[in-house]
């Protein structure tokens, strides 16, 4: 791998966190530059913070990274690698001083959140390697849900569909359109009244 994986931790965490969280990406053997740099304002304590910034979904890429060095079993399967890796990163934030917070990787195309709470299964590590193109439409984070043992958008079946007068299937996708020249709309759509939203039909924004 030959790109710098950006981490971020939360602004506050202190020298001892940096280092303890790099020393987890340098025995993976992934070069990776972590910053301080999740600014955020609170009278209270919040939970700590590790994003792990990637480019975009180079998922084999990553995860190959963190093999170097592995044996052709461990190369197999790569979910294995990301699911040790996260553990160690929970781990490596015991002896913060903030209270326990989530791993997460951050993609930038498409603009995408993942988080790998302490308690996922292994099967979501495999599951979630095997995606080709992660999507979240809705909400631009992408969770697993135990009861369908699947990936899912945040506000999956959370929603109706707003296009009028009255859809009653889930809203799978967000649009957002002018309203007028400084006014922008939001609303929520199943995928066929998203296309046709694409497509200019006055109705959807009515």
């Amino acid at each position: 791998m030959t790109n710098r994986v950006d981490v971020i931790l939360e602004s506050e965490c202190s020298a001892a966190d940096l280092t303890a969280v790099a020393e987890v990406f340098k025995a993976a053997g992934i070069s990776a530059e972590v910053r301080a740099a999740y600014v955020r304002e609170s009278a209270g304590d919040l939970p700590w913070i590790i994003l792990v910034g990637l480019p975009l979904w180079a998922g084999g890429v990553f995860l190959g990274a963190a093999l170097q060095g592995a044996g052709d079993e461990a190369g197999r399967a790569g979910w294995r690698a990301l699911m040790r890796l996260v553990r160690d990163l929970y781990e490596a934030r015991k002896a913060s001083r903030a209270p326990e917070g989530t791993v997460s990787l951050g993609i930038s195309d498409p603009l995408l959140e993942i988080p790998l709470p302490p308690d996922l299964p292994d099967v979501a590590y495999r599951h979630l390697c095997e995606i080709e193109e992660p999507r979240a439409m809705l909400s631009g984070i992408l969770m697993w849900d135990n009861k369908s043992q699947a990936w899912t958008d945040a506000r999956a079946a959370k929603y109706r569909c707003d296009y009028p007068p009255d859809c009653y299937d889930w809203a799978t996708q967000g649009r957002v359109h002018q309203s007028t020249g400084t006014s922008f709309v939001r609303r929520e759509f199943c995928d066929v009244h998203a296309a046709a939203a694409d497509t200019g039909d006055p109705q959807a924004w009515a």
